[in-house]
């Protein structure tokens, strides 16, 4: 017992010390260690044997000047010596560091399986446990009261009362071929139903997902099972399905209205004409890739993030879908949620698809692209380049008030520059001159990451150490001539107000100070934060047009451990109906890489054709 030991570890080791010498020498070298002077814890027993087993781990075997060492180094060597533990065991023994270091490396190699090029293919296998045997029903519910074992086999309802128990193994097998047996009324049916609701947006029976009693009868049944023995037929081929249906005169037919038609069946239930229906985000990002030339037809491959930059040109197929953390852009176009079964999407006309699509660097990349090709590229005059882009868009010749429009609209932007899209946040270095209360030499941040503004691609950087900008803050530069320099720029006359808050939460260094300086004003306020966070108000400030508010970050004193967060909003103080659209600016929301240069009037018109209903439905 530890209240015990240092008496009892005495009285052991004048034990030790008087008893018979051990002829073995290094058993003989671990007594001395005990012996010559008493351990007063069981924590410096285990020191004592680490210090000469690192020791005798050290020695060479063929070293005879220390036989007792070169013993200990032939034991520790062996299979069973004391430290040839079990690779599976080894984790058990660390301490906290070194367990969360090994499962840092752990999950460093679980990406590399899942993103390496050179990574082999992977599939999730499941065994059967090696003792089989039938579930029980649980009793009202209970695991505590069982009644008795059900065999292992098909539903009553899809098999009939003469079901025989599933018999390979845990039954797995025997499931799957009676989910695909042509006797199951329901698998084909429900296959077909929903490749047609793909096709013609609204399927055969009207929930995709229930064909119960209660669901609606199919609008048509015997088109329905028809399908479902053509499909059992063609051997389960989905290929051969979409083949038949999309060569179908029901399928090619025109989305114009009949009125005859309409007066009898207006949800166009009947299949009368083809519904309009716009493309899913998938083929709609498909689309703009293949109009531009930049399609990559590979198929198969590991998935790829799709809202990074560069942007990948695989098919949105291949897109990486975390679904924890699923890109905005995706719920923005009625992506179904990853984690659940959908029956179908819902299809949604919000704001957030028109700004993606008007703003998106994606689209603008697509739209430059499409604009360069040679055949719309070349010189030649205006109703030839219109009509050519018309049949590569929407495959038909351009009307005479498709070129008029065109001629228009080229004609106003025309006098457009890129002053007229002025950049309102800007990312950035530079010193501040205490005597003058100025911003001196500001420098934009070179380096983008995609999520960050560096001084470099390296980081830490040998001049810039690891000055940085995120969308949420950063870290300092090395000394007060690398302050880092969030810059906002005044659209135009406006009487604003700025809300924030400087952190710091390290409680090591002495944190950092933030100020925020105008380009006519000088400082307008300072602030210092350690191991905390402090608010950084201005309640008011008239800024004149093209005036720079510089909201600057230094490390004041000591040179480490000044990361900080710092997302200053800007607003206008009862901003007039005339003073325009934008009345409040986010530093966090308003967060961009590299703005592209200004599409020229020709890839504007490019992107507007883009961005039609022409193009983005099928009609």
């Amino acid at each position: 017992p530890a209240a015990e030991f240092e008496a009892k570890s005495t009285e052991l080791a004048k034990t030790l010390a008087t008893s018979e010498p051990n002829p073995a020498p290094f058993a003989a070298l671990l007594v001395k260690a005990i012996a010559d002077a008493p351990p007063k814890s069981m924590r410096e027993v285990v020191e004592r044997y680490g210090d000469l087993l690192t020791r005798a781990g050290s020695f060479k075997v063929e070293d005879s000047a220390d036989p007792a060492l070169a013993e200990g180094r032939r034991w520790i060597d062996q299979p069973q010596g004391p430290i040839a533990i079990p690779a599976v065991e080894t984790t058990r023994l660390f301490n906290r560091a070194d367990r969360t270091t090994w499962k840092e490396k752990q999950n460093q190699l679980a990406a590399l399986d899942v993103t390496h090029p050179g990574a082999p293919g992977r599939a999730m296998v499941l065994n059967d446990k090696p003792q089989l045997y039938n579930p029980q029903v649980f009793v009202r519910g209970n695991p505590g009261r069982r009644g008795e074992a059900i065999p292992r086999r098909f539903l009553k309802v899809l098999s009939g009362p003469d079901r025989a128990p599933f018999s390979h193994g845990g039954g797995r097998l025997d499931l799957a071929n009676a989910i695909v047996s042509e006797t199951n009324p329901l698998t084909a049916r429900v296959m077909v139903n929903r490749i047609w609701m793909h096709h013609f947006g609204t399927p055969l029976v009207a929930t995709p997902s229930d064909f119960g009693l209660r669901s609606e009868e199919p609008t048509h049944s015997d088109l329905l099972d028809w399908l479902a023995a053509q499909f059992i037929k063609g051997n389960w081929s989905i290929k051969n399905m979409h083949r038949l249906m999309m060569l179908s005169a029901a399928y090619q037919q025109r989305s114009d209205d009949r009125p005859e038609c309409l007066a009898v069946d207006p949800e166009n239930l009947l299949v009368w004409k083809q519904t309009r229906h716009r493309l899913e985000f998938e083929a709609m990002r498909d689309a703009f890739l293949a109009v531009s030339g930049k399609l990559d037809p590979e198929m198969g491959g590991r998935p790829v993030p799709l809202t990074n930059e560069p942007f990948s040109t695989r098919r949105t197929i291949y897109g990486f879908i975390d679904r924890q953390e699923l890109p905005s852009v995706f719920r923005a176009f009625d992506f179904a949620s990853p984690d659940a079964s959908s029956p179908g999407r819902h299809v949604t006309v919000v704001p957030q698809q028109a700004l993606f699509l008007m703003n998106s660097p994606f689209v603008v990349e697509q739209a430059r692209g499409l604009a360069a090709l040679p055949t719309l590229a070349a010189d030649g005059d205006l109703k030839t380049r219109v009509d050519r882009l018309y049949q590569h868009l929407f495959g038909r010749p351009a009307e005479p008030h498709d070129v008029a429009a065109a001629s228009r609209f080229l004609e106003l932007r025309a006098g457009e520059t890129a002053a007229d899209r002025p950049v309102v946040w800007r990312y950035g270095y530079g010193r501040l001159e205490e005597s003058a209360s100025q911003v001196e030499n500001f420098q934009g941040f070179p380096h983008w990451t995609g999520s960050a503004w560096q001084f470099s691609e390296k980081l830490p950087d040998p001049v810039g150490s690891y000055m940085h900008l995120l969308d949420n803050g950063g870290h300092v530069g090395p000394d007060l001539s690398h302050t880092v320099i969030l810059r906002w720029t005044a659209p135009r006359d406006a009487l604003i107000a700025i809300e924030g808050e400087l952190g710091h939460t390290q409680p090591k260094g002495d944190g950092v100070r933030g100020r925020i300086v105008a380009s006519s004003g000088g400082v307008l306020g300072v602030w210092t934060a350690h191991n905390a966070k402090t608010p950084t108000p201005l309640e008011r400030y008239a800024a004149r047009a093209g005036e720079t508010i510089d909201f600057v970050v230094d490390c004041r004193a000591e040179q480490s451990f000044d990361s900080f967060t710092w997302t200053p909003v800007v607003r206008l103080i009862d901003p007039s109906p005339t003073a325009g659209s934008t009345s409040r600016w986010d530093a966090k929301g308003d967060f961009h890489g590299p703005m592209p240069a200004p599409l020229t009037p020709w890839e504007s018109y490019v992107q507007v054709l883009m961005l039609t209903n022409e193009f983005v439905y099928v009609d």
